[in-house]
């Protein structure tokens, strides 16, 4: 995510009130809730999100945390057990 983008995301944000953007927010979630319960996650699935969500650099995730998460895909794997 590059800086110029944050600042016209913002600027954008600007064009609406907060009772606006509640009301965007509550739509788009109620749509994602329908859409949730027809999407089935299989195991690649979820280790991709965990991939995903411990390379992200906005989330304040330790270097554990971060450790973590992948010991537990490696787990999940069989890593280990290969060797």
């Amino acid at each position: 995510m590059k800086l110029e983008d944050i600042k016209q995301f913002l600027e954008f944000r600007q064009k609406f009130t907060k009772r606006e953007w509640h009301e965007i927010n509550e739509a788009v979630r109620l749509q994602e809730n329908k859409r949730a319960d027809q999407i089935v996650l299989d195991d690649s699935d979820i280790r991709k999100v965990m991939v995903t969500i411990s390379q992200n650099n906005l989330l304040n995730l330790t270097a554990e945390e971060r450790i973590s998460i992948m010991e537990d895909i490696a787990n999940d794997l069989g890593v280990w057990d290969k060797y």
